[in-house]
C-alpha cells in the first residue's frame, strides 16, 4: 500500500498516542505483572520502531505528496459489512 504524506503524518501521531498510553499502562502495572509489563515493554519498543521508520520515510521524502485515495488501496471495502 502507497501513503501520502499525509496518510503517513496521522499514522505517526496515532503512534505515539499509543506509545504514551503504553508508557503510562506499564507504569501502572510494572510492579505487579511481570508477563504483562514485558509484553506492553516489548510491543512499545516496536512501535518506536515503526514511528521512527514512518518518520524516516518523511523527512527523507519518499512519499508522495498528493493525496492518497485510501479506498482505491482497499479494493473498495471500505463502507461495506
Amino acid at each position: 500500500m502507497k501513503l501520502s504524506y499525509k496518510a503517513t503524518q496521522f499514522i505517526v501521531e496515532a503512534i505515539e498516542y499509543q506509545i504514551v498510553n503504553y508508557q503510562k499502562r506499564l507504569e501502572e502495572i510494572e510492579n505487579m505483572d511481570e508477563d504483562e509489563a514485558s509484553d506492553i515493554g516489548n510491543d512499545c519498543v516496536f512501535l518506536e520502531a515503526l514511528r521512527n521508520d514512518f518518520l524516516e520515510s518523511l523527512q527523507s521524502g519518499k512519499l508522495p505528496q498528493e493525496k492518497a485515495n485510501v479506498e482505491s488501496y482497499l479494493g473498495g471495502y471500505l463502507g461495506r459489512n
